[in-house]
């Protein structure tokens, strides 16, 4: 159970999720990329 007195619980309710959120949520988008082909990596083994 968590406690909503405990310091951490309050400072969590006053932070401005939505601004930190807008702020930083470019930096976790997918991005697309090319793949690169590594022919000599062969996981099973064969």
């Amino acid at each position: 159970m968590i406690d909503l007195r405990h310091p951490l619980a309050m400072l969590a309710q006053r932070m401005p999720w939505q601004q930190i959120e807008a702020s930083v949520a470019h930096l976790f988008s997918r991005k697309a990329r090319a793949g690169i082909a590594k022919p000599d990596l062969d996981l099973i083994g064969d």
